[in-house]
Protein backbone atom coordinates (compact mmCIF):
# COMPACT_ATOMS: atom_id res chain seq x y z
CA UNK A 1 0.00 0.00 0.00
CA UNK A 2 1.31 3.67 -0.82
CA UNK A 3 -0.03 6.75 0.43
CA UNK A 4 -0.44 8.83 -2.72
CA UNK A 5 -1.50 12.24 -1.21
CA UNK A 6 -3.58 13.19 1.87
CA UNK A 7 -5.56 16.28 3.17
CA UNK A 8 -8.11 18.77 3.31
CA UNK A 9 -9.93 19.48 0.04
CA UNK A 10 -12.19 22.14 -1.50
CA UNK A 11 -15.43 20.95 -3.26
CA UNK A 12 -16.93 21.72 -7.14
CA UNK A 13 -20.06 20.98 -8.43
CA UNK A 14 -20.32 21.86 -11.75
CA UNK A 15 -22.88 20.79 -14.58
CA UNK A 16 -22.30 19.52 -17.63
CA UNK A 17 -24.53 20.45 -20.92
CA UNK A 18 -26.40 18.65 -23.38
CA UNK A 19 -23.56 17.36 -26.30
CA UNK A 20 -20.72 18.12 -24.58
CA UNK A 21 -17.69 15.81 -24.31
CA UNK A 22 -17.25 15.03 -20.99
CA UNK A 23 -13.55 14.30 -20.03
CA UNK A 24 -12.18 17.21 -21.91
CA UNK A 25 -14.67 19.91 -20.43
CA UNK A 26 -13.66 18.45 -16.85
CA UNK A 27 -10.26 19.04 -17.41
CA UNK A 28 -10.65 22.29 -18.96
CA UNK A 29 -12.95 23.20 -15.85
CA UNK A 30 -9.55 21.68 -13.75
CA UNK A 31 -6.91 24.02 -15.63
CA UNK A 32 -9.16 27.46 -15.28
CA UNK A 33 -9.55 26.34 -11.91
CA UNK A 34 -5.47 25.29 -11.02
CA UNK A 35 -6.67 21.61 -9.86
CA UNK A 36 -3.77 19.40 -10.57
CA UNK A 37 -5.12 16.49 -7.99
CA UNK A 38 -8.56 15.66 -7.42
CA UNK A 39 -10.96 12.65 -6.88
CA UNK A 40 -14.47 13.17 -8.99
CA UNK A 41 -18.02 11.69 -8.92
CA UNK A 42 -20.75 11.81 -11.80
CA UNK A 43 -24.11 11.16 -11.98
CA UNK A 44 -26.43 12.09 -14.94
CA UNK A 45 -27.33 10.90 -18.66
CA UNK A 46 -25.20 10.66 -21.58
CA UNK A 47 -25.74 9.70 -25.05
CA UNK A 48 -22.22 8.02 -25.92
CA UNK A 49 -19.82 6.05 -24.08
CA UNK A 50 -16.99 3.85 -24.91
CA UNK A 51 -16.54 1.40 -21.88
CA UNK A 52 -13.14 -0.68 -21.86
CA UNK A 53 -12.28 -3.69 -19.54
CA UNK A 54 -8.09 -4.04 -19.29
CA UNK A 55 -6.77 -7.48 -19.82
CA UNK A 56 -3.20 -7.67 -17.43
CA UNK A 57 -2.52 -11.04 -20.28
CA UNK A 58 -2.55 -8.89 -23.24
CA UNK A 59 -1.68 -5.65 -21.25
CA UNK A 60 -4.63 -3.99 -23.69
CA UNK A 61 -7.54 -2.32 -23.30
CA UNK A 62 -10.46 -4.51 -25.20
CA UNK A 63 -13.28 -1.44 -25.84
CA UNK A 64 -16.93 -1.59 -26.59
CA UNK A 65 -19.01 1.44 -27.76
CA UNK A 66 -22.74 2.36 -26.83
CA UNK A 67 -23.85 4.83 -29.24
CA UNK A 68 -27.42 5.33 -27.11
CA UNK A 69 -29.08 7.07 -23.79
CA UNK A 70 -28.11 5.83 -21.15
CA UNK A 71 -28.52 7.03 -17.42
CA UNK A 72 -25.45 6.81 -15.62
CA UNK A 73 -25.34 5.43 -12.65
CA UNK A 74 -22.33 6.35 -10.74
CA UNK A 75 -18.82 7.32 -11.83
CA UNK A 76 -15.52 7.25 -9.38
CA UNK A 77 -12.47 8.48 -10.37
CA UNK A 78 -9.31 11.05 -9.79
CA UNK A 79 -7.34 13.26 -11.66
CA UNK A 80 -3.86 13.01 -12.10
CA UNK A 81 -0.73 14.65 -15.00
CA UNK A 82 1.05 11.96 -16.79
CA UNK A 83 3.78 13.09 -18.82
CA UNK A 84 2.83 16.76 -17.65
CA UNK A 85 -0.45 16.80 -19.00
CA UNK A 86 -3.79 16.22 -17.10
CA UNK A 87 -5.33 12.98 -17.31
CA UNK A 88 -8.69 11.55 -15.93
CA UNK A 89 -8.82 7.66 -14.41
CA UNK A 90 -12.73 7.07 -13.84
CA UNK A 91 -14.73 3.43 -13.74
CA UNK A 92 -18.67 3.94 -14.09
CA UNK A 93 -21.61 1.85 -14.10
CA UNK A 94 -24.71 2.61 -16.68
CA UNK A 95 -28.40 1.39 -17.26
CA UNK A 96 -30.30 1.03 -20.53
CA UNK A 97 -33.66 2.05 -21.23
CA UNK A 98 -36.30 0.01 -18.82
CA UNK A 99 -33.38 -0.29 -16.21
CA UNK A 100 -33.00 -3.38 -16.69
CA UNK A 101 -29.39 -3.76 -18.36
CA UNK A 102 -26.56 -2.35 -16.47
CA UNK A 103 -22.72 -1.82 -18.22
CA UNK A 104 -19.59 -0.99 -16.79
CA UNK A 105 -15.94 -0.77 -16.99
CA UNK A 106 -13.32 2.45 -17.77
CA UNK A 107 -14.63 4.90 -19.41
CA UNK A 108 -12.77 6.44 -22.17
CA UNK A 109 -15.26 8.57 -23.47
CA UNK A 110 -18.17 10.20 -22.70
CA UNK A 111 -20.86 12.97 -24.24
CA UNK A 112 -23.71 14.58 -22.24
CA UNK A 113 -27.17 13.48 -23.26
CA UNK A 114 -29.67 15.43 -21.00
CA UNK A 115 -27.09 16.32 -18.01
CA UNK A 116 -24.06 15.36 -16.08
CA UNK A 117 -23.17 16.79 -12.81
CA UNK A 118 -19.95 16.70 -11.79
CA UNK A 119 -18.30 17.18 -7.84
CA UNK A 120 -14.59 17.50 -8.23
CA UNK A 121 -12.82 17.04 -4.24
CA UNK A 122 -9.70 19.25 -5.12
CA UNK A 123 -6.83 18.58 -3.03
CA UNK A 124 -3.71 20.76 -2.43
CA UNK A 125 -1.14 19.69 -4.62
CA UNK A 126 -0.54 17.43 -7.85
CA UNK A 127 -0.36 13.74 -8.04
CA UNK A 128 1.05 12.26 -11.32
CA UNK A 129 1.01 8.49 -13.16
CA UNK A 130 3.78 6.49 -14.15
CA UNK A 131 4.19 3.90 -16.32
CA UNK A 132 4.36 0.60 -14.50
CA UNK A 133 6.56 -2.70 -16.50
CA UNK A 134 4.68 -5.48 -14.17
CA UNK A 135 1.12 -4.47 -15.21
CA UNK A 136 1.58 -2.07 -17.86
CA UNK A 137 -0.41 0.40 -16.54
CA UNK A 138 0.21 4.43 -15.86
CA UNK A 139 -0.16 4.36 -11.85
CA UNK A 140 -0.34 6.84 -9.71
CA UNK A 141 2.58 7.82 -8.01
CA UNK A 142 2.39 10.53 -5.76
CA UNK A 143 3.93 14.33 -6.00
Amino acid sequence: MRNIISGTTITHLIRLQRGEDAFPNILEYCRKNNIKAATLGIIGACSQVQLAFYSLESKEYENQNFDKDLEVLAVQGNIASLDGELMIHAHGSFSERGCMAVRGGHINSMTVSATLEVTINAFDGEISREYDEDTGLNLLCGQ
